[in-house]
């Protein structure tokens, strides 16, 4: 992110079964780069609530017919739950903005 002028940004590498998000400020983006079902719709679940209008996900990997498509699936069902519209640009990044 230094590399491309990003700043007034922290890179959180965690492994999302044992991080404490509670601890996290209110994220206004998050770059999720799981692949597997559950620890993304439990990293979404522990997210949405918390992020304040306006905030941003992308979580990645969100493509039918690859090995591990559970990023998709967990950013449908909680995009579902939320009447949020499915938004996947670059053909694989699922986008959440929170209203």
């Amino acid at each position: 992110m230094a590399l491309n002028g990003v700043t007034r940004t922290r890179s959180v590498q965690a492994d999302v079964n044992t991080y404490d998000f509670g601890a996290l400020e209110a994220p206004s983006f998050c770059l999720l780069d799981v692949d597997l079902y559950r620890p993304v719709r439990s990293v979404l679940e522990a997210l949405y609530d918390r992020l304040p209008s306006g905030a941003i996900i992308v979580v990645d990997d969100c493509k039918d017919g690859v090995a591990f498509d559970g990023a998709l699936q967990a950013y449908r069902e909680v995009i579902g739950l939320h009447g949020l519209p499915e938004r996947i640009v670059h053909g694989k990044l699922g986008v959440i903005e929170k209203p």
